[in-house]
Protein backbone atom coordinates (compact mmCIF):
# COMPACT_ATOMS: atom_id res chain seq x y z
CA UNK A 1 0.00 0.00 0.00
CA UNK A 2 2.70 2.41 1.30
CA UNK A 3 4.65 1.97 -2.77
CA UNK A 4 1.44 2.22 -4.58
CA UNK A 5 0.59 5.89 -2.38
CA UNK A 6 4.52 6.94 -3.56
CA UNK A 7 4.17 5.86 -6.68
CA UNK A 8 1.04 7.71 -7.00
CA UNK A 9 2.75 10.62 -5.70
CA UNK A 10 5.39 10.63 -7.75
CA UNK A 11 3.52 10.44 -10.47
CA UNK A 12 1.66 13.33 -9.67
CA UNK A 13 5.10 15.49 -9.23
CA UNK A 14 6.61 14.01 -12.78
CA UNK A 15 3.41 15.51 -14.09
CA UNK A 16 3.58 18.77 -12.77
CA UNK A 17 7.22 19.05 -13.77
CA UNK A 18 6.50 18.14 -17.18
CA UNK A 19 3.86 20.63 -17.63
CA UNK A 20 6.02 23.47 -15.82
CA UNK A 21 8.64 22.46 -18.88
CA UNK A 22 5.56 22.72 -21.54
CA UNK A 23 4.94 26.20 -20.15
CA UNK A 24 8.83 26.87 -20.30
CA UNK A 25 9.45 26.01 -23.71
CA UNK A 26 6.23 27.34 -25.08
CA UNK A 27 6.90 31.02 -23.04
CA UNK A 28 11.13 30.52 -24.46
CA UNK A 29 9.37 29.93 -28.11
CA UNK A 30 7.44 32.85 -28.11
CA UNK A 31 10.02 35.12 -27.00
CA UNK A 32 12.64 33.70 -29.27
CA UNK A 33 10.10 33.75 -32.41
CA UNK A 34 7.69 36.30 -31.97
CA UNK A 35 8.90 38.61 -29.21
CA UNK A 36 12.11 39.10 -30.32
CA UNK A 37 11.71 39.27 -33.81
CA UNK A 38 8.67 41.23 -33.66
CA UNK A 39 10.85 44.04 -31.95
CA UNK A 40 13.52 43.32 -34.64
CA UNK A 41 11.50 44.34 -37.59
CA UNK A 42 9.80 47.75 -35.75
CA UNK A 43 13.45 49.08 -35.25
CA UNK A 44 15.25 48.16 -38.52
CA UNK A 45 11.48 49.73 -40.20
CA UNK A 46 12.19 52.91 -37.79
CA UNK A 47 15.91 52.74 -38.75
CA UNK A 48 15.02 52.29 -42.58
CA UNK A 49 12.25 55.56 -42.35
CA UNK A 50 15.05 57.50 -40.43
CA UNK A 51 17.24 56.80 -43.66
CA UNK A 52 14.95 57.73 -46.14
CA UNK A 53 14.67 60.78 -44.01
CA UNK A 54 18.08 62.09 -44.49
CA UNK A 55 18.01 60.82 -48.34
CA UNK A 56 14.76 62.92 -48.96
CA UNK A 57 15.88 66.21 -47.41
CA UNK A 58 19.45 66.19 -48.96
CA UNK A 59 18.13 65.76 -52.51
CA UNK A 60 16.78 69.18 -51.76
CA UNK A 61 20.54 70.57 -51.47
CA UNK A 62 22.01 68.25 -54.68
CA UNK A 63 21.76 69.02 -58.52
CA UNK A 64 19.28 66.80 -59.92
CA UNK A 65 21.79 65.75 -62.77
CA UNK A 66 24.60 65.08 -60.23
CA UNK A 67 25.22 60.96 -59.45
CA UNK A 68 24.92 62.68 -55.95
CA UNK A 69 20.85 62.68 -56.19
CA UNK A 70 20.70 60.06 -58.04
CA UNK A 71 21.88 57.73 -55.47
CA UNK A 72 19.81 59.18 -52.55
CA UNK A 73 16.71 58.53 -54.83
CA UNK A 74 17.85 55.48 -55.06
CA UNK A 75 18.33 55.10 -51.43
CA UNK A 76 15.03 57.16 -50.77
CA UNK A 77 12.95 53.95 -52.59
CA UNK A 78 15.39 50.96 -51.46
CA UNK A 79 15.08 52.63 -47.92
CA UNK A 80 10.90 52.89 -48.52
CA UNK A 81 10.88 49.03 -49.71
CA UNK A 82 12.77 47.97 -46.97
CA UNK A 83 10.80 49.72 -44.70
CA UNK A 84 7.24 48.24 -45.80
CA UNK A 85 9.01 44.62 -46.30
CA UNK A 86 9.72 44.66 -42.26
CA UNK A 87 6.28 45.85 -41.49
CA UNK A 88 4.37 43.17 -43.53
CA UNK A 89 6.58 40.61 -41.52
CA UNK A 90 6.31 42.63 -37.94
CA UNK A 91 2.51 42.31 -38.50
CA UNK A 92 2.31 38.71 -39.58
CA UNK A 93 3.69 38.43 -36.05
CA UNK A 94 1.50 40.59 -34.33
CA UNK A 95 -1.38 38.94 -32.46
CA UNK A 96 -2.22 40.92 -29.00
CA UNK A 97 -5.18 43.01 -28.57
CA UNK A 98 -2.83 46.19 -28.30
CA UNK A 99 -0.97 45.75 -31.74
CA UNK A 100 -3.98 45.19 -33.11
CA UNK A 101 -5.80 48.63 -32.34
CA UNK A 102 -2.79 50.45 -32.87
CA UNK A 103 -1.86 48.65 -36.71
CA UNK A 104 -4.09 50.35 -38.16
CA UNK A 105 -3.52 54.01 -36.96
CA UNK A 106 0.11 53.37 -38.01
CA UNK A 107 -0.67 52.53 -41.66
CA UNK A 108 -3.34 55.25 -42.26
CA UNK A 109 -0.55 57.36 -40.74
CA UNK A 110 2.12 55.78 -43.12
CA UNK A 111 -0.24 56.58 -46.20
CA UNK A 112 -0.65 60.32 -45.49
CA UNK A 113 3.39 60.71 -45.09
CA UNK A 114 4.06 58.57 -48.33
CA UNK A 115 1.76 60.70 -50.58
CA UNK A 116 3.27 64.31 -48.90
CA UNK A 117 6.53 62.23 -49.09
CA UNK A 118 6.57 61.49 -52.57
CA UNK A 119 5.66 64.99 -53.34
CA UNK A 120 8.64 66.43 -52.21
CA UNK A 121 10.90 63.64 -54.21
CA UNK A 122 8.35 64.85 -57.22
CA UNK A 123 9.43 68.58 -57.00
CA UNK A 124 13.42 67.72 -57.01
CA UNK A 125 12.63 64.87 -60.03
CA UNK A 126 10.90 68.39 -62.18
CA UNK A 127 14.42 70.07 -61.43
CA UNK A 128 12.76 73.78 -61.37
CA UNK A 129 13.03 76.60 -58.99
CA UNK A 130 9.52 76.34 -58.00
CA UNK A 131 9.50 72.42 -57.63
CA UNK A 132 12.54 72.68 -55.39
CA UNK A 133 10.73 75.55 -53.21
CA UNK A 134 7.83 73.48 -52.75
CA UNK A 135 9.67 70.48 -52.17
CA UNK A 136 11.92 72.15 -49.05
CA UNK A 137 8.27 73.45 -47.70
CA UNK A 138 6.71 70.35 -47.78
CA UNK A 139 10.09 68.49 -46.04
CA UNK A 140 10.33 70.94 -43.34
CA UNK A 141 6.48 71.40 -42.90
CA UNK A 142 3.63 68.95 -43.28
CA UNK A 143 5.82 66.29 -44.56
CA UNK A 144 7.68 66.29 -41.21
CA UNK A 145 4.62 66.59 -39.16
CA UNK A 146 3.67 63.58 -40.76
CA UNK A 147 6.45 61.97 -40.55
CA UNK A 148 6.17 62.40 -37.08
CA UNK A 149 2.84 61.45 -36.39
CA UNK A 150 3.55 58.03 -38.23
CA UNK A 151 6.60 57.08 -35.94
CA UNK A 152 4.71 57.88 -32.80
CA UNK A 153 2.34 55.05 -33.94
CA UNK A 154 5.40 52.75 -34.21
CA UNK A 155 6.85 53.77 -31.37
CA UNK A 156 4.05 52.84 -29.34
CA UNK A 157 4.03 49.19 -30.72
CA UNK A 158 7.78 49.18 -29.88
CA UNK A 159 6.62 50.38 -26.28
CA UNK A 160 3.98 47.64 -26.37
CA UNK A 161 6.56 44.63 -27.37
CA UNK A 162 8.54 45.65 -24.42
CA UNK A 163 6.53 44.75 -21.53
CA UNK A 164 5.27 41.81 -23.40
CA UNK A 165 8.60 40.57 -23.68
CA UNK A 166 9.84 41.15 -20.05
CA UNK A 167 6.67 39.24 -18.59
CA UNK A 168 7.66 36.45 -20.68
CA UNK A 169 10.85 36.43 -19.70
CA UNK A 170 10.16 37.14 -16.26
CA UNK A 171 7.32 33.87 -16.07
CA UNK A 172 9.75 31.90 -17.62
CA UNK A 173 12.39 32.31 -15.06
CA UNK A 174 9.56 31.79 -12.76
CA UNK A 175 8.86 28.26 -14.29
CA UNK A 176 12.45 27.40 -13.99
CA UNK A 177 12.63 27.67 -10.19
CA UNK A 178 9.26 25.81 -10.14
CA UNK A 179 10.84 23.10 -11.94
CA UNK A 180 13.70 22.71 -10.18
CA UNK A 181 11.81 23.08 -6.69
CA UNK A 182 10.15 19.97 -8.25
CA UNK A 183 12.78 18.06 -9.24
CA UNK A 184 14.71 17.79 -6.01
CA UNK A 185 12.26 16.23 -3.86
CA UNK A 186 11.23 14.16 -6.66
CA UNK A 187 14.86 12.63 -6.77
CA UNK A 188 14.69 12.30 -3.20
CA UNK A 189 11.26 10.10 -3.47
CA UNK A 190 12.82 8.14 -5.96
CA UNK A 191 16.12 7.32 -4.06
CA UNK A 192 13.66 6.28 -0.93
CA UNK A 193 11.30 4.27 -3.01
CA UNK A 194 14.44 2.25 -5.01
CA UNK A 195 16.17 2.01 -1.28
CA UNK A 196 12.73 0.96 0.76
CA UNK A 197 12.18 -1.72 -2.05
CA UNK A 198 15.66 -3.14 -1.86
CA UNK A 199 15.28 -3.02 1.65
CA UNK A 200 11.68 -4.79 1.06
CA UNK A 201 13.05 -7.77 -0.77
CA UNK A 202 15.95 -8.36 1.31
CA UNK A 203 13.80 -9.58 4.35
Amino acid sequence: MGFSVMIVFLVIVGLSGFQSVKHINGNLSDIFNVRLPSMDYLIEADRDLQQLLVSERSMIFAATKSDIFKDLVGAYEENLQQADERWNKYKALATSPEEQAIIPHFEQAREDWKVISRKVVDGRLADTRQGRREALDLTLGIANTKFEQMRDHLDQLTETELPSTISRGVMTGRLKIDCCQLSAPLLALEYIALSSRQLYYRN
